[in-house]
């Protein structure tokens, strides 16, 4: 009988034991998600400042190659204005002095 009563209370030593290690394990496993969590978040947040960067920088450039492209077509056509007010030489034409 003693020795029954021995072994029930090895069994249960044994279940609390391993309920525990249970327990830790699952403390373990929520403590390792909430860190991937947060390591997860904090990726998404510089991969979008990066793409937002990027999109900056490309809408810079681009405004800034077309403010060029503008400009030089504007400089082009006030060339053109200028050619046409500027006096052009005159030409005369003389009749033939033989008749």
């Amino acid at each position: 009988m003693c020795r029954q009563i021995i072994c029930e209370v090895f069994l249960m030593a044994r279940e609390y034991d391993d309920y525990q290690e249970e327990y830790d394990d699952e403390a373990y496993r929520r403590e390792y998600r909430r860190k991937r969590r947060i390591r997860n978040r904090a990726i998404a947040v510089v991969v979008a400042v990066i793409l937002v960067m990027a999109l900056a920088a490309g809408g810079f450039f681009g405004i800034h190659y077309l403010m060029s492209a503008l400009s030089e077509k504007k400089q082009e056509q006030e060339a053109i204005i200028q050619e046409g007010e500027q006096p052009s030489e005159q030409i005369t034409i003389e009749a033939p002095e033989g008749n």
